[in-house]
């Protein structure tokens, strides 16, 4: 058997291995990331799209009671109650107690006025 070496011809290229990819644990982790990002973007739409239909619940009930106080009488959306209740805190002074509930929310207005209908 006879070898022979030349000078100047490089030997053999090595089979390079190229590290264009991701790894497993790489993939992993990015995608544990991005659901934990996405997880906190869905709480918080959830989060504004409660705080706002609580801001209209509060709007209607502040609207129910200035037409009950201004003794007009409104249409109730389904599901809404008023109790209105007087007392009288002196010899000219009525309170007006208007109590607006919608499910197990429920808010409570006062105002109070003169007996001869003078308002404060």
């Amino acid at each position: 058997m006879c070898i022979i070496i030349r000078q100047g011809v490089p030997e053999c290229p090595k089979r390079l291995y190229c590290k264009n990819g991701f790894t497993l644990p790489e993939v992993l982790v990015s995608l544990a990331i991005c659901l934990l990002l996405l997880q906190s973007v869905w709480q918080w739409s959830l989060l504004a799209e409660r705080s706002r239909q609580r801001a209209a619940q509060n709007e209607q009930a502040v609207f129910l009671a200035q037409s009950v106080l201004a003794e007009q009488v409104p249409q109730l959306p389904q599901g809404w109650q008023i109790d209105v209740a007087e007392q009288e805190l002196g010899a000219k002074l009525i309170e007006k107690k208007v109590t607006v509930s919608y499910g197990a929310q429920v808010w409570q207005f006062y105002y109070a006025m003169r007996g001869d209908g003078d308002d404060e």
